[in-house]
């Protein structure tokens, strides 16, 4: 994820997250050429409006925020024969949902214009279908509609 957020003077900055999960996986097919190859990929791709509250300045900064955007499940899925040419490409699943959430975390100054951020959030909103991590049969199965959200990264302050 990517968030970018405005300057503004007060406790209030709004901005824009943008982020994507990408789960990938090729298997040989059974009951074809030999070397034919079918690449499955699973994107999951946000957009999201955010509003931050963060009153604090110094070398721990705790914030909160709230957030409104769209998530969708988009899997494409890439057939290859044994030289290694595309020979069949599909789509079969676009599903987006519209999600909202809240965040809390804090930013520590590691020197400069850098900061370590750490924030724990929520989101809750429509059901997104992904393909089944334990069982690899290709079938898809539904997240839970309220996702759990832990990150740690860089927060450049320029």
């Amino acid at each position: 994820e990517v968030t970018v957020l405005g300057r503004a003077a007060g406790p209030l900055h709004s901005g824009v997250r943008l982020g994507v999960g990408l789960l990938d996986r090729t298997v040989s097919l059974a009951g074809t050429e030999a070397g034919t190859t079918e690449r499955r990929r699973t994107l999951l791709p946000e957009a999201s409006g955010v509003l931050r509250l963060d009153p604090f300045r110094g070398g721990f900064c705790p914030f909160a925020e709230a957030e409104l955007g769209m998530s969708a499940t988009l899997i494409d899925i890439r057939t290859f024969d044994e030289a290694g040419d595309r020979t069949d490409y599909t789509v079969p699943a676009f599903d987006p949902t519209l999600h909202y959430g809240w965040a809390a975390g804090a930013r520590i100054r590691l020197g400069g214009g850098a900061f370590l951020a750490v924030r724990y959030g929520e989101r809750m909103g429509g059901h997104l279908d992904v393909p089944d991590p334990i069982q690899e049969t290709g079938n898809l199965t539904t997240l839970d509609p309220q996702r759990r959200v832990i990150g740690m990264g860089l927060s450049l302050a320029l």
